[in-house]
């Protein structure tokens, strides 16, 4: 068979209508059933296209279907009961993926980075609303909008990247230099957007938390003027 094997035509429009708001993940599971023959199985699993529902998992042998099984996240070590709602294979019958439903959704069992993504996709639809109905709001109050979007897309990218490297045996901390990165590139930004309101009078050196900002500036601009970092640069 190819495709997915439903339990029966509701259940299959209902995974159908579940996987149009699944997230692109990769997460380690270990999945345990009870076999045919009534001894308990173990399998290894990514799961993938996750939701508060359920999810995709890829593994080398499966669960029959409609068997309950128990989900244990291999990061977060959390587990959770789900059920096997549909089985998906290749033309030729080999085995694609095991559709699994979660007995009780739930936002937290899927870890940190499924939900900074799904937050993430709703402030998406937040910005687009916006900027559907943006009559009569500022555009400086839209413009600080889209970088704050921006800023979290950004740390969201490296979450997901830190946790695919992680999943992979590989090394996570090669993420660092691309949040250094964001971090100079958000400053810069920031920095050019002040020098801008206090050329328009927007920022005085009597606003709340100036005096601050100014001695900021100064321990920065003390370390980046320092011969080790100045000499760093210039090779």
């Amino acid at each position: 068979m190819s495709a997915d094997e439903p339990v029966d035509r509701e259940n299959s429009a209902r995974v159908e209508r579940r996987r149009a708001h699944r997230h692109s993940l990769i997460i380690p599971v270990e999945v345990e059933w009870d076999g045919p023959d009534g001894v308990r199985a173990r399998g290894q699993g990514r799961a993938k296209n996750v939701d508060v529902h359920g999810a995709l998992l890829h593994m080398k042998n499966s669960p029959h279907l409609n068997a309950e099984v128990t989900l244990k996240n291999s990061l977060s070590g959390e587990s959770t009961q789900a059920r096997v709602q549909g089985i998906r294979r290749s033309s030729e019958g080999k085995l694609l993926g095991v559709v699994v439903e979660l007995l009780t959704p739930s936002e937290t069992f899927w870890g940190l980075t499924f939900q900074l993504q799904r937050t993430t996709a709703q402030l998406l639809e937040v910005e687009r609303e916006l900027q559907a109905h943006s009559q009569g709001i500022d555009f400086r109050v839209l413009r600080d909008l889209r970088a704050a979007m921006e800023d979290l897309r950004s740390t969201a990218s490296a979450v997901y990247q830190w946790q695919d490297l992680q999943a992979e045996g590989r090394d996570a901390y090669s993420v660092l230099p691309m949040l250094a990165l964001a971090r100079v590139r958000r400053a810069t930004h920031l920095l050019n957007e002040l020098a801008a309101d206090i050329d328009v009078a927007e920022i005085n050196n009597e606003a709340e938390g100036f005096s601050d900002l100014v001695r900021a500036i100064e321990r920065v601009y003390d370390r980046v003027t320092r011969p080790s970092v100045t000499e760093y640069h210039e090779k």
